[in-house]
């Protein structure tokens, strides 16, 4: 019997493939400079609100083990705000329709940079508190050498799929079957290297050659990904929540705290951050609105 969370893993690992295939590359190439900005306020703002507040945490309370440096505690902290819910970002725009648009191409585009440098920064916190700098150097070069791959020779061995979908009309079962197997590689690569598995799905789908193919491909697996799949990651993910262990005064106050720091480092600084790249200010408010929802 499969667990649920394998389950809802891979149902959330097809769903990001999907989102992957939705995503506009050529519209980001041309919006490159507001996608840069709008990422990079993302980082650094909360990053270092972050680490900020740690200082407080490290000197008050048991938050975190005697082991652990001060240094340390803040890098992580830091790179714990950077992160970004990126399903359920991707949720949001797709049930919208906005996941083609320029708005959605440049929040997906952003949130995607930005969890990945999350859990880059994440793997050097580990590598900090073991002392082995390969955890680092994996996530790190493997990040890297796995998007170099998919955008360099993963996406010109992918159109041989098209000829094949030219070739019968139609994506069988065998062409099918193959896809799923190269996704699930793709995902459990990124997850071994210490990159979340999402990424390697959303970075397969946004390589793959659009037309006929990733149509076909998307009407013989959104269905079932969205309707039941999907689902499933959302419940399990609810039912692992313990809301309960926040049960005092002080740890609500710090929840608090935690979610001002959330709102002003990724909401205000991307605000702030898209209307420097000349949007105007109503889509810099919708940009920071999508990104605080999830």
């Amino acid at each position: 019997m499969i667990p649920d969370c394998y389950i809802s893993q891979i149902g959330l690992t097809i769903y990001m493939f999907l989102i992957g295939l939705e995503f506009n590359t050529k519209l980001l190439k041309h919006h490159i400079k507001s996608a840069s900005l709008l990422s990079a306020a993302g980082i650094i703002t909360p990053f270092i609100l972050g680490a900020i507040a740690s200082f407080w945490f490290y000197h008050n309370g048991d938050f975190f083990q005697p082991k652990v440096t001060l240094w340390s505690a803040a890098l992580y902290l830091g790179a714990s705000m950077t992160i970004t819910a990126f399903p359920m970002l991707a949720r949001i725009l797709y049930e919208r329709g906005l996941a083609q648009t320029r708005f959605g191409t440049l929040a997906l585009g952003a949130a995607s940079v930005d969890d990945a440098v999350a859990w880059c920064l994440l793997a050097i916190v580990l590598a900090r508190v073991k002392n082995s700098l390969s955890i680092a150097i994996l996530a790190i070069g493997g990040g890297i050498c796995y998007v170099l791959f998919a955008i360099f020779i993963g996406q010109p061995l992918l159109k041989a799929f098209i000829c094949m979908t030219k070739r019968d009309a139609r994506v069988n079962k065998q062409t099918l079957t193959l896809m799923l197997i190269i996704l699930m590689f793709c995902a459990w690569f990124t997850d071994v290297t210490g990159i979340y598995a999402i990424f390697g799905a959303f970075v397969l789908g946004a390589v793959t050659p659009r037309q006929e193919f990733a149509q076909q491909i998307r009407q013989h697996t959104e269905f079932l990904t969205t309707s039941f799949l999907l689902p499933i990651f959302f419940v399990f993910s609810g039912l692992n929540t313990k809301i309960g262990l926040i049960n005092t005064p002080t740890l609500w106050g710090i929840t608090l705290l935690i979610i001002a720091i959330a709102i002003l480092g990724k909401g205000i600084a991307c605000m702030l951050a898209a209307k420097l790249a000349g949007e105007n200010w109503r889509e810099s408010l919708l940009k920071t609105i999508y990104k605080e929802r999830v």
